[in-house]
């Protein structure tokens, strides 16, 4: 089901490790609350057509919408952000 899921602080986390994603928001000693509190961020479990099931895949905007979304996903093994 495509239905979108909450992140969990242990994920926001994780979320806050990637380099795109410190850069992107100026992160320095914030907490996973903190950052989620300013953040809009969802999370999918998400099945592709092929090769099937691909894992979890996030979507961080900031607050101003002239600024593109983050796409976040596992690429070899690895958080990473979506180049499109």
């Amino acid at each position: 089901m495509n239905t979108p899921l909450d992140i969990s602080l242990a994920e926001w986390a994780e979320l806050m490790k990637v380099p795109d994603v410190i850069d992107g928001w100026g992160l320095e000693d914030e907490t996973p609350s903190e950052f989620a509190s300013t953040v809009y961020g969802v999370k999918f479990d998400f099945v592709c057509e092929q090769p099937g099931y691909v894992g979890p895949l996030y979507i961080l905007q900031g607050g101003a919408l002239s600024a593109a979304p983050l796409v976040l996903g596992v690429i070899d093994g690895e958080l990473s952000v979506f180049e499109f």
